[in-house]
């Protein structure tokens, strides 16, 4: 059983590789970062970042914010996907709020190569796979990967189920006549562009803007 207020499965706070086969699963925290929380030190001298290439997954694991995956809010952290890696079937369970059912990124995020974001979940109405907080230093870049199933609580988010592809950091599915043009959402009401209004119909990626 691997649990823990932040970080169920690994806390970050220097520089780290899950790489090749590593293989963090059904792993949840009561706070932040179901299967890994990168942070930094109590004398805020060492900062998290971490690449999760290879085979490397992350699955089945939940928190309250960032099923999968959370990033501290600090402007140096930085956590990249790349090769074949994966978060599959992670769980944010907080309601009422912006949630991240795969990731929840305070700071750099980055996903390329052939990654995979599948059968992920929330139980807030206003939340995805992803989500780029607000604030200086959440920064999510998607130049490549799958997005697979994913969903959200919210009924009009649930009807895309997220099944697209990205291809360029860009989304290659219309919905309703429309293409999302980002790797993620600038807008925090889902109904106020056509871009917006595909995004949130994927349940796949939401980007919160201040008022």
């Amino acid at each position: 059983n691997c649990s823990a207020k932040n970080g169920g499965g690994i806390a970050v706070w220097k520089n780290a590789t899950l790489d090749e086969n590593v293989l963090i699963k059904g792993c949840t925290a009561t706070d932040n970062g179901g299967g890994v929380f990168v942070t930094y030190n109590a004398s805020n001298t060492s900062y998290g970042q971490l690449t999760i290439q290879g085979n490397a997954k992350i699955e089945d694991c939940s928190a309250a914010y960032g099923g999968g995956i959370y990033t501290d809010n600090i402007s140096v952290i930085a956590v990249t996907m790349t090769g074949n890696a994966s978060v599959i079937n992670c769980l944010a369970k907080a309601s009422g709020d912006v949630t991240g059912g795969a990731v929840y990124s305070n700071a750099k995020f980055t996903a390329n190569g052939n990654v995979l974001f599948s059968g992920n979940d929330v139980q807030s109405a206003n939340s995805g796979a992803i989500i780029a907080a607000d604030g200086s230093y959440g920064n999510v870049t998607i130049s490549g990967g799958t997005f697979v199933s994913n969903s959200s609580s919210n009924s009009f988010a649930k009807a895309g189920s997220c099944s697209i592809t990205l291809d360029g950091g860009y989304f290659n599915k219309a919905v309703d006549g429309a293409t999302v043009k980002s790797g993620y959402v600038f807008g925090a009401n889902p109904n106020t562009s056509a871009e917006d209004k595909a995004a949130y119909a994927l349940g796949c990626i939401y980007k919160v803007v201040a008022p």
